[in-house]
């Protein structure tokens, strides 16, 4: 999933849910650990201030990091 989203350079923003549904799917698999909670981590980073482009930055490269496993 993280591989399609990079290589169609989809908005990654859209799919946070998608992780957290496949977390859920693969009965909260440790390995998807750190990618099913994103929507609330990227949620958090907006109710700090952070800046949208410094969030993106940060999804795009967990979204690699998920990708090359």
């Amino acid at each position: 999933m993280a591989q399609d989203i990079l290589n169609s350079n989809a908005d990654p923003f859209k799919h946070l849910r998608d992780f957290e549904q496949l977390w859920i799917q693969t009965d909260y698999c440790r390995e998807l650990q750190d990618y099913g909670n994103l929507d609330d981590e990227v949620n958090v980073a907006h109710c700090m201030g952070q800046p949208e482009l410094e969030i993106r930055a940060w999804l795009t490269e967990r979204l690699k990091k998920l990708a090359d496993v």
